[in-house]
């Protein structure tokens, strides 16, 4: 006997191994041939038949494969599966799959707006080393920060005064350089945050280079007019056929702009020298 002309049907022909279309079509004269030829009948069958035969039909329907993957895979996953099973048992079937898609999303965003700032330094002989390595050996003028994972509305307050305490707490460091190659979903506010940090840095005399650029994220900073603030030649793409290229220029524009602050401040220091001398002279 057909269970019923609900989307139930269409898992259960695809089950039974249904290969085209037309199983829904048949599925459908079957239904109506079985309620002309027999519907007096089936007003006699007991309504606790049915039932029955409903859940038999929807425990063949659950993959227990993927229940059980679900409910071990990760704590959040299993909130989520318990709570949409209750949900269906004492609400309607509706209800319960927004409350679902809901607590999924809500979960998501939670998770989302925590972004991973990895910082980097440079030794003594060149090479990339981690933040500590960089400390202990004073090489602290350039440093890399290495951005994953969303910097939507919700995770720009953590992005920003991430970066803030950063720039803040050492004083030594003249030049950030922000890897976002593997930052997502730029928006207004992670802009705002970008260009607070660069005027924060600008107003104590040090610099901000952007590389790893995918051309979504230049397509926001170019509409916030942040490419203007920060200027192109501080700004480097991703190249794909050589990932690492973007971070050379980089670097290179770093060094760059430490041997013109070197020279405008030992410009400064000479005309320093120099107005003393003549005072001296002139006392």
């Amino acid at each position: 006997m057909p269970i019923s002309g609900s989307n139930s049907r269409s898992i259960l022909n695809y089950i039974s191994g249904a290969q085209t279309r037309f199983a829904a079509i048949f599925g459908a004269i079957f239904v109506a041939t079985f309620l002309l030829a027999f519907g007096f009948f089936i007003t006699r069958i007991p309504v606790g038949s049915l039932a029955a035969l409903l859940i038999v039909t929807a425990v063949s329907i659950v993959n227990r494969k993927q229940f059980l993957l679900c409910l071990k895979a990760t704590n959040s996953d299993a909130l989520v599966l318990w709570i949409t099973i209750l949900s269906c048992v004492f609400l309607s079937l509706d209800v319960a799959f927004y409350i679902g898609v809901v607590i999924s999303i809500t979960l998501y965003l939670k998770k989302a707006a925590i972004p991973q700032l990895i910082e980097y330094g440079i030794d003594d002989s060149g090479k990339w080393c981690s933040a500590d390595a960089a400390r202990k050996n004073d090489k602290k003028k350039i440093r890399v920060i290495k951005v994953k994972g969303e910097l939507f509305f919700g995770a720009a307050d953590l992005f920003q005064s991430t970066l803030k305490s950063i720039a803040e707490d050492d004083t030594t460091t003249k030049v950030i350089i922000l890897q976002l190659k593997h930052a997502r979903d730029l928006d207004a506010t992670g802009c705002l945050a970008l260009h607070q940090l660069y005027n924060y840095l600008q107003s104590s005399g040090r610099h901000l280079i952007l590389s790893g650029l995918t051309f979504p994220t230049w397509e926001v900073l170019s509409n916030s007019a942040l490419i203007d603030l920060i200027g192109k030649e501080n700004l480097f793409f991703l190249n794909e056929r050589r990932p690492h290229l973007h971070m050379k220029k980089a670097l290179r524009r770093a060094e760059s702009l430490l041997c013109a602050t070197s020279t405008s401040l030992e410009s400064e220091s000479l005309d320093l020298a120099g107005e003393n001398y003549l005072e001296a002279r002139a006392d």
